[in-house]
């Protein structure tokens, strides 16, 4: 079987990519905020664009470029999204939706981590009447906007092809940044014990502080989701700040968490250490249960010179409400990328 390329580096020469490609700007949609540009093939053609800015909820098509020989389409989609998520996140489930019209096989991923969170990169595979394809799916996120970059061709072209929308995916970029990376304003919660410091948190998180002393702060939050009785929790999430003299090691911080969570009802838990700014990081993810049904819990434990901070969220199962899921398990990202201790 043919192994599939997913490039994430090319081996093209500058004099090469001037020769074939060309860059092109997509400004047909009266909203400035959803201009880009990215380069193309200089044999391949643009198709009319939309005359749409994107809304929430609903992909919208941008723009569309076509090449007859070989044949390919790369199609560039966008939507506004409600809440803090990730696009690597988003792109798994907008692959699940489209799989239930025609089977699409995920055949290898790829992932980079930038401030604004984990982007999608998917190689997949599916039959359409027939007719073996391969593509290359990605999703980028800019603040409030993901945009959707859909290129397929006929499997047999794959390889061949692949530099092509590698060109255009390293070339794409959005003309205006000022949304910023975040797609909902930054709520700052702060705090004198047992050091000065403030975290961030999606605005839609709720914040009820607790009273701390002198070696730990703590504060509760609540992820809001609207339902038809008004605003429910989806996330309940729990952090909790300690003076680093009052933590031996990292066992010993793992140990006051695994207390902590007792009552929670998980099995054989097991901390993960993970890379990070900080002196140490840990996370943890295992399924609980929920009055409502199944649960996952999520912690990160992270290791300041002057402090612990530990950050625990429970919500609802992936299956069982997505969107909760990536709005908790985004929300634990944000809170550790944000601290600032003295």
């Amino acid at each position: 079987m043919t192994v599939l390329l997913h490039p994430v580096t090319s081996n093209l020469s500058r004099d090469r990519l001037t020769a074939d490609y060309s860059l092109i700007t997509c400004n047909d949609v009266p909203d400035a905020l959803w201009h880009f540009q990215f380069a193309i093939s200089k044999s391949a053609r643009r198709q009319p664009g939309a005359s749409a800015a994107p809304q929430f909820d609903v992909m919208t098509p941008l723009a569309e470029v076509v090449h007859d020989d070989p044949f390919y389409v790369l199609e560039i989609a966008g939507q506004v999204s409600r809440y803090e998520i990730e696009a690597a996140d988003f792109l798994d489930a907008w692959i699940e939706a489209h799989a239930d019209d025609s089977p699409i096989t995920v055949v290898s991923r790829q992932s980079f981590i930038i401030p604004g969170g984990r982007t999608g990169d998917l190689v997949v595979t599916g039959n359409l009447n027939g007719t073996e394809w391969a593509g290359r799916v990605v999703c980028l996120k800019y603040g409030p906007r993901l945009l959707l970059l859909n290129f397929r061709c006929a499997l047999a072209d794959y390889n061949r092809l692949a530099d092509d929308f590698f060109v255009s995916l390293m070339s794409f970029h959005m003309l205006d940044e000022s949304p910023g990376i975040m797609a909902e304003p930054i709520r700052w919660i702060t705090g004198t014990t047992p050091v000065p410091w403030r975290v961030g948190l999606p605005k839609s998180c709720e914040i009820v502080e607790q009273p701390g002393d002198s070696f730990f702060s703590e504060f509760h939050g609540n992820v809001m989701a609207p339902a038809e009785t008004g605003l429910i929790s989806v996330g309940k999430l729990t952090a909790t700040l300690v003076a680093a003299d009052h933590v031996r090691d990292a066992r010993d911080a793992m140990e006051m968490v695994l207390e902590a969570i007792r009552d929670v009802g998980v099995d054989k838990p097991e901390f993960r250490e993970e890379p990070s700014p900080y002196i140490e990081s840990w996370s943890l993810v295992a399924p609980t249960h929920l009055p409502t049904g199944n649960g996952e819990l999520r912690v990160r434990l992270l290791h300041h010179p002057n402090a612990w901070i530990c950050a625990v969220i429970i919500g609802p199962a992936r299956n069982d409400n997505l969107s909760a899921w990536m709005r908790n398990k985004r929300l634990l990202d944000v809170l550790a990328m944000t601290p600032q201790i003295g």
